[in-house]
């Protein structure tokens, strides 16, 4: 009776730990699958650049203006780089993001960018020539709208302000664009892919753009209203982030363990059993001892 409570603890611990096991992995199956199929979250909005019209030119370039001021009068430059900084909540670690920008359907342009984290230049774009990239149009006017921010004075002209300021580092504000917007994806041009990818979010990231933006020759008078541009850069989640690199990590192990107990459990049992059988049959093979036989 001992020996039988013995054998049959074996193979509760036996059965025990394999289910337990077993059970770890549906667990971390689940939890892995629930992280892979989440989405990073993306930045809470665009940043709108602020333009300037060349003097007697169909051309527009970007040019910083602080809030309340106004394009200066009969300018003739080339316009400025202008400098977004990056909360740490906007940008997260380790997620890939394609740059996008947006302008106004009918125009045309480069634009420069350069992005910076503290000193180190970590992503730049230079001398892009909007279109050499593939487009795809991006009709927002019409009752849509989209979240930007926005250093400069707020433009009615462009289109219509939901909320009265722009300048909100943590939700930017609601707009209303005028005209519709044609969108590129600089990843997508030539040079191949271009992905930005920090390692490490600190405060202190930035990007630094300027844009020179050519309206139609023949845009002239009232009609000229309709080639007034915008330009909009967005960063857009590219890959998989943190979460889900760690997610698919997790569905691997999960995996492997709820797959490979069940045959864990019977290879052990069988083990278990044959060579409780083996000593079973050896002790019944030797037979009455001789001693018995003279007895009787």
């Amino acid at each position: 009776m001992g020996r039988f409570q013995r054998c049959s603890k074996c193979v509760i611990a036996i059965t025990g730990i394999c289910v337990s096991v077993f059970i770890v992995g549906v667990v971390l199956l689940i939890v892995g699958f629930i992280n892979y199929m989440s989405e990073s979250t993306p930045p809470p909005y665009m940043w709108s650049l602020s333009l300037c019209q060349l003097e007697d030119k169909n051309q527009w370039v970007g040019y910083p203006i602080g809030v309340g001021d106004k394009c200066p009068e009969d300018y003739v430059g080339e316009g400025a780089e202008q400098e977004f900084i990056v909360n740490k909540n906007v940008l997260g670690e380790s997620i890939p993001y394609s740059v996008m920008v947006y302008i106004t359907n009918k125009v045309n342009g480069s634009v420069w960018l350069n992005h910076y984290q503290g000193d180190t230049h970590v992503f730049g774009i230079f001398k892009t020539d909007l279109d050499t990239y593939p487009k795809t149009e991006f009709a927002y006017c019409g009752g849509k709208t989209m979240t930007i921010f926005r250093n400069g004075p707020l433009n009615e002209d462009d289109g219509d302000y939901i909320t009265e300021t722009c300048q909100d580092s943590n939700s930017g504000c609601v707009y209303e664009p005028a005209r519709s917007l044609t969108s590129y994806d600089l990843k997508d041009g030539p040079g191949g892919e271009q992905i930005l990818h920090m390692k490490e979010v600190k405060e202190g990231s930035y990007f630094r753009v300027s844009a020179v933006i050519n309206i139609p020759s023949d845009a002239t008078g009232s009609n000229k209203n309709d080639f007034v541009p915008e330009v909009y850069i967005e960063y857009r989640v590219a890959g998989r982030g943190p979460e889900q690199d760690m997610g698919l990590i997790l569905l691997i192990i999960g995996g492997v363990l709820a797959d490979l107990m069940p045959a864990t459990l019977y290879f052990l049992l069988q083990k278990y059993y044959y060579k409780n059988d083996e000593n079973s049959h050896n002790q019944e093979d030797i037979g009455i001892p001789l001693m018995e036989l003279d007895d009787k």
